[in-house]
């Protein structure tokens, strides 16, 4: 099972879009936990988790958040990101035969720019960062560790999941 972290921002549709997305993975028993990770005093995020029956945090507890981990996996999702049919199996099935980390595939539905994929790379957490907890293990005390410190110390392999990136 996993715990879902959500990088919120201040646009609700952007963030009902990624937890409407999630549903169907939390009636299948794939989901069991989701953080809004939201910076100072985000009323949109604060009434979204309200709603929602998500739990809210700073980015500053985000190793306290991997140290209260319920679940054996994390997966981090940039706030509007939506991944497509069929990801909830593609994900179910890498869990059970994997140990690693792993991330989406970007959508062909979603085309980057020539100048963006020429000059700007494409980070594991913009494609939605799956990780096994005991991967996360060695950097769970490290002060001020983020989602994006997290993507950038784990090595990712792609998924077959397809994603359209926020």
């Amino acid at each position: 099972m996993f715990t879902v972290v959500i990088l919120a921002n201040d646009d609700a549709k952007a963030m009902t879009r990624t937890l409407n997305a999630l549903i169907g993975a939390t009636v299948d028993g794939l989901v069991r936990d989701v953080v809004l990770l939201a910076e100072g005093k985000n009323e949109v995020a604060t009434q979204i988790a309200d709603f929602s029956g998500c739990r809210i945090a700073a980015p500053s507890s985000f190793s306290q958040i991997l140290l209260e981990l319920k679940t054996d996996w994390l997966l981090v999702f940039e706030a509007g990101c939506l991944p497509e049919e069929g990801w909830v199996e593609i994900v179910a099935n890498f869990a059970g035969d994997s140990n690693g980390a792993g991330h989406f595939m970007r959508s062909p539905l979603a085309p980057r720019s020539l100048i963006k994929r020429l000059f700007q790379a494409e980070t594991a957490l913009a494609l939605g960062l799956i990780v096994k907890k005991s991967h996360v293990a060695p950097w769970i005390n490290r002060a001020n560790f983020t989602p994006y410190d997290l993507a950038k110390a784990v090595k990712t392999k792609p998924l077959t999941a397809k994603l359209r990136p926020a």
